[in-house]
């Protein structure tokens, strides 16, 4: 009895997980193109947002990890708890920063054998504070750039003091490095 409610539970939530899919989630996901694309081997990918109707499911890839990293823009999953809970096997990274934009309809979410649906785990604890810290980030960004775009300015990709534009006054000085120092005059041979 209990064996047919798990699985009735499964099947179910494997035909439904369209409705269900949610930040935090694991899922195998193949992306299709190119050559051969019909055998792309899938691969997990962290859900970091599902926004709008219709869904739209906002991925970041993972990549092995060797330790876990301190960027805003990395998801690292390596303790042992944590990878058991997301449905991986060996530490890994998502990276934030080439995440990818896609419905959640599409069809190169692949089905896992264990769960019959894409989603193959969630983050939790570390994980899931690292995660809500690179989603706070890119919402920072998002917003910024919503800012810039009503006041009619372009941001820029880089961000930081690096990204000012360098601009110089009319007599060639730089405009915080004061008044710029008259040359001396030749006065010899000339009159």
């Amino acid at each position: 009895m209990l064996d047919a409610t798990t699985s009735s539970l499964i099947s179910d939530f494997a035909t439904g997980w369209h409705d269900h899919i949610a930040y935090g989630d694991v899922v195998y996901f193949r992306i299709l193109g190119g050559t051969g694309a019909d055998h792309a081997a899938a691969s997990p990918f962290l859900v970091l947002d599902v926004l709008g109707s219709p869904r739209y499911a906002v991925l970041a890839p993972a990549f092995p990890s060797r330790r876990p990293s301190t960027s805003p823009r990395i998801v690292s999953v390596g303790r042992r708890a944590e990878l058991r809970a997301a449905g991986l096997e060996r530490p890994t990274e998502f990276r934030a920063d080439q995440r990818i934009f896609v419905p959640v309809t599409h069809h190169g979410f692949a089905p896992s054998a264990l769960t019959g649906s894409p989603v193959i785990g969630r983050l939790a604890g570390a994980g899931m504070e690292r995660l809500n810290i690179a989603r706070g980030r890119l919402h920072a960004l998002g917003d910024m750039r919503a800012m810039q775009t009503q006041d009619g300015t372009a941001m820029s990709q880089r961000s930081g003091p690096r990204a000012q534009v360098r601009t110089a006054c009319a007599d060639g000085r730089h405009p915080r490095r004061g008044a710029a120092t008259p040359t001396p005059q030749s006065t010899s041979g000339h009159r």
